[in-house]
C-alpha cells in the first residue's frame, strides 16, 4: 500500500511530495514507520517539547517531523540518529525490539499456515 494513499485513508492529512506515485510500501515497512512513529513522539511528550523544538535540534521543520511521527514518511538512518540526539536516547531506543504482535495479528501475519480448524471454545 502506498504511504501516501494510506495515510489519506486514515485521515492524517497531505503527505510529502516525494510520496505521492512512487513504488509501492509494503504493509510490513509502513508498521515500522508507525511503531518508530509513536516511539518518537511518546519520547517527546514524555520530555514535554514541541515538535518545533525538537525539530530546531534535529535540523528538520516541525512539519517534516510530524510527518514522522504519524507515520506518513520513511525516516533514513541519518534522521533517526539526528532525532535520537534531539531526545536525548539511543538510536536502539527508538529501533529496540519491535512490539510483541498479538494473536490476531501473529496469526493474520502467518501465511505459511495454510487453512486451520476453527479454534475449539
Amino acid at each position: 500500500m502506498n504511504l501516501a494513499r494510506a495515510a489519506g485513508e486514515q485521515g492524517h492529512g497531505t503527505t510529502p511530495d516525494t510520496l505521492r506515485g512512487e513504488a509501492t510500501v509494503s504493509p510490513a515497512d509502513q508498521a515500522v514507520a508507525l511503531e518508530i512513529g509513536r516511539r518518537l513522539r511518546r519520547r517527546r511528550r514524555h520530555m514535554g517539547a514541541t515538535l518545533s523544538e525538537i525539530g530546531r535540534r534535529a535540523g528538520v521543520s516541525y512539519q517534516q517531523l510530524q510527518r514522522l511521527e504519524c507515520g506518513e514518511t520513511q525516516i533514513s538512518a541519518a534522521m533517526v540518529w539526528r532525532l535520537a540526539g534531539a531526545l536525548g536516547v539511543t538510536v536502539d531506543d527508538l529501533f529496540g525490539e519491535p512490539p510483541a504482535p498479538t494473536p490476531n495479528t501473529a496469526a493474520a501475519n502467518d501465511d505459511s499456515r495454510g487453512p486451520q480448524p476453527p479454534a475449539a471454545g
